[in-house]
């Protein structure tokens, strides 16, 4: 996973540890492995399991600050915390 400035120069490299799904909004992005998602830290570069109910995730999207995950019947939206 690359990070690219408004110039184009490269600022960052993330590994991908296999990760299926990735999705950004506002410079954060959340990634899906397994069932499982996770946001990478802007800080340090590394990914952190967000804590969420147990869902099966057929399809999430992320805009500003609100995570939205549809488990196959329902749509479920989810508040994430500033930094």
């Amino acid at each position: 996973l690359y990070t690219f400035n408004y110039f184009g120069n490269l600022v960052a490299k993330v590994a991908n540890p296999g990760f299926s799904e990735i999705t950004e909004s506002n410079g954060k992005i959340i990634a899906k492995q397994g069932n499982q998602l996770q946001m990478l830290n802007e800080i340090n570069g590394e990914f952190l399991s967000l804590e969420l109910p147990e869902l099966l995730i057929k399809q999430f999207f992320l805009t500003d600050e609100t995570l939205y995950i549809y488990d196959g019947e329902i749509l479920h939206q989810f508040h994430l915390k500033g930094k």
